[in-house]
């Protein structure tokens, strides 16, 4: 079933404020951790707590953007975005051996969001889909734009994923119930796709298992900013 999954957990959990609070003071100890190993020169180290840390920071933002009453959506530049998240997650990209590649299939103007909650959904996004280690050279990662309907698409896509249309469907509605929600196989449970979705419905938007060329991935789409078409 379709919905705000994380948000309606956390709304349905009376002590969802002490989740919040847990969250945040879990990012200390995160933090110090991928200090400590910068300067210890442990790489590896660094990279999984900097990404644990991106984890926890959007899963507190989901938390804080689901109670509000609403966001302030402005108009964003996708292209922006995406080379910014991008280059977020090129450090991880190396470590995990996959080449990362931006591919924005077109001319577009801004479209209406809010760039923090599009940004960290996005890189969380990008982490999940790379806990799949590369099977070889030839593995990508591409956050990519492209026409769709009814607005523009933008997502991110591989060619080493086990996900598909049955699998997210399965994995969405274990949520809260189990803890391994993914395809057999998978080197995650999945939260980061389930951060992400709850990031993007609180955009008034959704996360689903699209193409781009040859590869699959998950992708929102995004209506186009009717005021700056106007001017």
């Amino acid at each position: 079933m379709e919905g705000n999954y994380l948000g309606t957990l956390m709304q349905s959990n009376p002590d969802y404020r002490l989740l919040l609070a847990l969250a945040e003071e879990l990012k200390l100890p995160l933090l110090q951790i991928a200090r400590t190993s910068e300067f210890s020169g442990s790489e590896a180290v660094q990279r999984t707590a900097e990404m644990a840390l991106k984890l926890v920071d959007g899963y507190v933002l989901g938390l804080q953007s689901t109670d509000q009453v609403s966001l302030r959506l402005e108009p964003v530049t996708l292209a922006s975005i995406l080379y910014d998240t991008a280059e977020a997650l090129a450090p991880i990209a190396k470590q995990q051996g996959y080449e990362l590649r931006v591919d924005i299939g077109g001319k577009f103007g801004p479209v209406m969001g809010d760039r923090h909650t599009l940004q960290t959904a996005f890189t969380v996004l990008g982490y999940e889909l790379m806990t799949v280690p590369a099977e070889d050279t030839a593995s990508v990662l591409t956050l990519a734009t492209h026409r769709g309907k009814p607005g523009i698409v933008a997502g991110i896509f591989t060619n080493n994923t086990l996900l598909t249309k049955d699998s997210l469907r399965r994995a969405r509605a274990l949520v809260g119930t189990a803890r391994q929600t993914m395809p057999t196989g998978s080197a995650s449970n999945g939260v980061g796709i389930f951060i992400a979705d709850n990031l993007l419905k609180n955009l008034s938007t959704s996360l689903n298992l699209a193409r781009h060329h040859k590869q699959t991935g998950l992708a929102t789409s995004l209506l186009p900013s009717r005021q700056l078409q106007l001017v």
